[in-house]
């Protein structure tokens, strides 16, 4: 599933605070101190649910710089990708966000069945970046 929103930031700010969430869910988690210079291919963590205490794994599959973000989250039973791109437009930052969900993918649902779905899916990722933007702007 992909969806392309236009948000009223800029490309430093969208990075920053994906850099920042990261290092310190990495803290969290692991106990230990990383930069924004240590984000690239190949990072991996894990985190466990405090409640559920259920481990996820997270994988950084491709990190470039005010370009592409994409990691894949790993469950017990299922996983998830995700990739944001952006592109600096007059407008602010153009995001183009790609989720797959493997479950999702790989069960034959009904077509009803699979349109309802999707539409929440598409309406969650939309909420998710205008999360980012609200949040990055409640920053400043």
């Amino acid at each position: 599933m992909k969806i392309i929103r236009t948000i009223k930031i800029t490309n430093e700010q969208f990075y920053d605070y994906l850099e920042q969430q990261l290092i310190e869910d990495i803290k969290n988690s692991q106990h230990k101190k990383i930069s924004a210079s240590d984000i690239q291919k190949g990072l991996k963590y894990k985190k466990e649910d405090a409640q559920s205490k259920l481990v996820t794994e997270i994988y950084i599959q491709q990190y470039v710089r005010d370009e592409c973000y994409r990691f894949k989250v790993i469950y017990m039973s299922d996983s998830t990708s995700i990739e944001y791109r952006t592109k600096p437009v007059d407008e602010g930052l153009q995001i183009t966000m790609t989720q797959h969900i493997q479950s999702f993918e790989e069960k034959r649902h009904h077509k009803l069945s699979r349109h309802f779905h999707e539409a929440i899916y598409l309406s969650r990722m939309t909420q998710a970046i205008y999360d980012i933007e609200n949040t990055i702007l409640n920053i400043k």
